[in-house]
């Protein structure tokens, strides 16, 4: 009969041969996509007006150390939520700019809260800023999702910019509703 003691200690010799063995992924576009996103009416002031000048200070992931969130997903997850809320323009009459301040990560823990901030800028296509706004979001990604932490890890970066994303819609078609009942300006 195996002794838990022991049944334990070789659990956690698995956990920690198949966590050396891994390797860190960056977050994934597809998992940054905003969930549950309403559509914008469509003669929202916003509504297919929108596209993506530019997101910066995000980092590549280097596969020895942690997982990152990269300027490239981060952008297409970006682009994909304001599409599936009836934002997106691939020449819009609005420019979005998204900057990563931070990811904040643990280093270690069983669940592992990553806090992502960013700041976010509308402006129309004359330079006229119509929004600004920076935007913290934290993501708890539990053991029970990923019993490797760089999976782990990964999974809350992902969590955390989904949130992030998700948040910067719900202000934009906020705004969208400011500027449709805003006077028009010559």
């Amino acid at each position: 009969m195996i002794s838990v003691q022991a049944l334990v200690r070789t659990l956690a010799a698995l956990l920690l041969v198949g966590s050396l063995g891994a390797c860190a992924s960056g977050a994934q576009s597809v998992n940054m996509v905003a969930t549950g996103v309403q559509p914008v009416a469509a003669n929202s002031a916003l509504a297919s007006s929108i596209s993506i000048d530019s997101v910066v200070g995000g980092k590549n992931t280097n596969p020895l150390w942690t997982s990152q969130i990269s300027n490239g997903d981060f952008e297409a997850a970006l682009r994909d939520s304001l599409i599936a809320a009836g934002l997106y323009e691939s020449i819009g009459d609005y420019k979005l700019e998204a900057r990563l301040i931070s990811v904040q990560q643990p280093l270690i823990g069983i669940a592992l809260t990553v806090t992502t901030t960013v700041e976010y800028t509308l402006r129309r296509a004359d330079g006229t800023q119509v929004f600004n706004e920076t935007i913290v979001s934290p993501y708890t990604a539990q053991f029970s999702e990923a019993a490797i932490a760089m999976i782990r890890l990964r999974l809350a970066n992902e969590g955390s910019a989904r949130e992030n994303i998700s948040q910067v819609i719900d202000r934009l078609q906020t705004e969208s509703l400011r500027l449709q009942s805003a006077p028009a300006t010559s």
